[in-house]
């Protein structure tokens, strides 16, 4: 979020900061349309390569999912969201987006939803957008 403050504190506009998961734009693209943002299917097995595509314009998307981050102990994999009722990692969604003007809140938001909510997917209109599955 410094790298997108600096460059907005400089006019930079039509830019994409993707870092691991999450993704800032800056503006829009220089034909004036919104950037399509894929949001990456958590069956990596799949043929299908996105679940969605979002249309972003001054936003972030916020993903995190069980299926980069992990680790596997005696053949079993773990992940990196844990369920606060079992402090274990949560089992009942692979992965979660939210779309919000400020990237931070993204984060917050994308833990808690993640925690919150089951089911493929949920779209509540606002400020924030989430796809879980």
């Amino acid at each position: 979020e410094r790298v997108a403050d600096l460059l907005e504190a400089n006019g930079d506009t039509g830019i994409v900061l993707s870092i691991g998961g999450n993704v800032r734009t800056i503006g829009c693209r220089p034909d004036g349309t919104t950037f399509s943002i894929g949001i990456q299917n958590p069956d990596l097995a799949s043929e299908i390569q996105h679940i969605a595509v979002a249309a972003l314009k001054d936003a972030s998307l916020v993903t995190s999912g069980s299926y980069q981050r992990y680790f596997i102990v005696d053949g079993k994999q773990y992940h990196h969201i844990i369920d606060p009722d079992t402090l274990m990692p949560a089992a009942h969604a692979w992965s979660v987006s939210v779309i919000t003007q400020e990237a931070h809140l993204a984060v917050v938001n994308r833990v808690v939803c993640h925690q919150a909510m089951v089911g493929s997917e949920v779209a509540i209109e606002g400020r924030v957008g989430l796809a879980l599955n």
